[in-house]
């Protein structure tokens, strides 16, 4: 089974370099890359790209236009394989993370989708394995479905279409998330079966609960996460559990002492409140 990955990158390509070194690594060989840049780092990304596409196929894409969710539509239709992924430029795959998600799709011809599992960048991978998990809900999409953990057969993928260019970042729109959540939602509305495959790792780096543009990334979070609430037409209950769910957690934060977080907590709590309607 050949997987084809899009991953497109603004101009962080000090990120795409350890991407693309972490497939150097890749126990499972048959796999190619669509790799999509904006025309600012064009002369670099060509230098990056010559640096190894003696090691495994990769496919240039520039675009003028920025927005992540434009970026991986203008990749989609150069994608041949498959399965079909659309990895983080600044995400690192353990080195057998695709030879589990391989087996796990051929282990499970009914399985259409899988969710991987998101690590600490840095930290040690745990050992991979390829069991299936729960199947993924509506409403467990809203739950570690970023789009670098995500996996698709081709044929779901046919079935799902494009990225809503209205959602992530970068778009101009104020909907600075979502695209990954609804993609998934898209895919069980779809009839695709989607599950969690805890044993297949990619790391991520974590928010940076110190930035002093916290305030402003949560807030294009939120407005993202309670539009593609409304989008797709969740109840008010739904969307106030989604709101409320910010103060819930944080009683076990202080129980861990985890003070940081619980200011995160509150900047998403305050942000989400603002976009409930």
């Amino acid at each position: 089974m050949h997987v084809a990955l899009l991953v497109a990158t603004k101009d962080r390509l000090h990120y795409v370099k350890s991407f693309f070194e972490s497939l150097k690594r890749q126990v499972y060989k048959d796999f190619s890359v669509v790799f999509v840049y904006e025309e600012q780092c064009a002369h670099d990304a060509a230098l990056l790209i010559q640096g190894y596409e003696a090691s495994f196929s990769i496919t240039p894409v520039m675009q003028a236009q920025s927005g992540i969710s434009r970026a991986r539509n203008a990749g989609m239709p150069y994608m041949r394989g498959d399965l079909i992924a659309f990895p983080d430029d600044d995400c690192v795959y353990a080195p057998d993370t695709l030879l589990h998600v391989v087996d796990l799709f051929r282990n499970n011809p009914d399985v259409q989708a899988i969710l991987g599992s998101r690590v600490h960048l840095g930290g040690t991978f745990p050992p991979g394995h390829n069991r299936r998990g729960k199947v993924c809900s509506i409403y467990s999409a809203f739950k570690n479905s970023e789009t670098f953990l995500q996996f698709y057969r081709a044929s779901c993928i046919n079935r799902i279409g494009y990225f809503d260019e209205m959602l992530g970042p970068g778009t101009g729109y104020p909907y600075g998330s979502g695209e990954d959540t609804d993609y998934v939602l898209r895919a069980c509305k779809a009839r695709c079966t989607v599950v969690r495959a805890p044993g297949i790792f990619i790391a991520h780096p974590d928010v940076d609960l110190h930035s002093d543009t916290l305030q402003e990334k949560m807030e294009s979070y939120a407005c993202g996460r309670m539009f593609l609430l409304r989008k797709h037409h969740f109840s008010l209950w739904f969307r106030l559990a989604n709101v409320i769910y910010c103060l819930v957690i944080i009683p076990v934060d202080i129980a861990r002492a985890v003070w940081a977080i619980i200011r995160f907590r509150m900047v998403m709590f305050r942000a989400r409140l603002k976009f409930l309607r």
